[in-house]
């Protein structure tokens, strides 16, 4: 399996610099069908794998974001993209979403759940953690 990650350790343009990341490495990728977004640990056991690719001022303790699988099971993990809250974080993940073909329904889910796990071949998520609502 091949994994490549960043994590911009600035604040500001996080998820500008996830998108850009996206699309500029978009065609070392199959098609990306399961996604899955909220606390990650890229020390567990299971996702062991050399880092293909380290952007400068990058790291690899991302503890939170998306990670995006593709057919050959590599992955894509994005330190700017999030769920379950207004801002930023949650309008890049829905982007890649819509991009990569996910459902509507799928995309919804972005702005509902502070975490989940959807694959393109489900209509049911696999997981999905806390709802979130806002008062508006």
């Amino acid at each position: 399996m091949k994994r490549l990650a960043v994590r911009i350790r600035d604040a500001h343009g996080v998820t500008d610099s996830s998108l850009l990341l996206w699309r500029m490495t978009r065609r070392l990728f199959g098609d990306l069908r399961e996604a899955e977004c909220g606390d990650l640990d890229p020390h567990s056991p299971d996702l062991t794998c050399d880092l293909d690719l380290l952007v400068p001022g990058t790291a690899i303790d991302i503890e939170y974001g998306l990670v995006l699988r593709d057919d050959r099971r590599q992955e894509l993990w994005l330190s700017g993209c999030g769920a379950g809250y207004g801002g930023e974080g949650p309008g890049g993940t829905k982007t890649i979403l819509e991009a990569e073909g996910f459902s509507a329904a799928h995309v919804a889910l972005v702005e509902v759940y502070s975490a989940f796990h959807i694959r393109k071949d489900r209509d049911e998520p696999l997981f999905v953690g806390d709802a979130r609502f806002f008062g508006g």
